[in-house]
C-alpha cells in the first residue's frame, strides 16, 4: 500500500515537473536484489551459523515426540490405562517444555534476524543513494510498484554490484547483539 502510495507521488512529481527539467529515475527489483547480494547471503549463513543446530534439534525432537504420540496411540490397547495415562502425561509434559523451547528459539531468532535486516538496509540506502548519485539519477523505485518499465531503466544488476561493493567496503559483518 505505502509503495503504491510512493510510487503515485514520484508519478505526480515528474507529470508535474516542468517540460524543461528532466528527472532521471531508475528502477530496481529488491527482490531480486535480496535474494542475489552478498550481505542477504551472508546474513542467511549468519543465522544459520547461530540457529541452525539448534532448529534442527528442535525439529528431531517434534519427530521423535510425535512417532511415540503414534506408537502409543497403537499400544494403548493392549496397556493398562493407567500405563496409558501416565506415558500420554509424560508425552504432554514434554511437549510443553518443547512448545517452551520453540517459542524461546523463535524470539531469539526474530530478534537477530530483526538487526540483521536493519543492517541490510542501511546497505542498501547507502547503495542506492551513491550509485544515484554516480549515475545521476534523482529517483529510484521498486519495480514491484510500477506497471511498465523499459528495459533501460532496471538497474538491478548494477544495485547488487553496488550493494556488494557497499557491504564489502564496511568489512563485510555484521554487528551482532549480545
Amino acid at each position: 500500500m505505502i509503495r503504491r502510495l510512493i510510487a503515485g507521488l514520484a508519478l505526480c512529481l515528474v507529470m508535474a515537473a516542468p517540460a524543461a527539467a528532466q528527472i532521471r529515475i531508475a528502477i530496481v527489483d529488491l527482490n531480486t536484489v535480496s535474494q542475489h547480494c552478498r550481505v542477504a547471503i551472508d546474513a542467511d549463513a549468519q543465522l544459520f551459523a547461530l540457529f541452525g543446530s539448534e532448529r534442527d534439534e528442535l525439529e528431531a525432537i517434534a519427530a521423535d515426540l510425535n512417532a511415540q504420540y503414534e506408537e502409543l496411540s497403537v499400544q494403548a490397547a493392549i496397556m493398562s490405562e493407567s500405563a496409558v495415562n501416565s506415558k500420554f502425561q509424560d508425552l504432554q509434559a514434554r511437549a510443553a517444555n518443547l512448545e517452551n523451547r520453540s517459542q524461546d528459539y523463535a524470539q531469539r531468532l526474530n530478534y537477530v534476524q530483526q538487526y540483521l535486516t536493519m543492517q541490510m538496509q542501511e546497505v542498501l540506502a547507502l547503495a542506492c543513494s551513491d550509485y544515484a548519485m554516480r549515475n545521476g539519477f534523482d529517483l529510484i523505485l521498486d519495480g514491484q510498484t510500477v506497471l511498465y518499465l523499459s528495459n533501460n531503466l532496471d538497474v538491478t544488476v548494477d544495485i547488487i554490484a553496488e550493494v556488494d561493493r557497499v557491504w564489502e567496503a564496511r568489512g563485510s559483518k555484521f554487528n551482532l547483539p549480545n
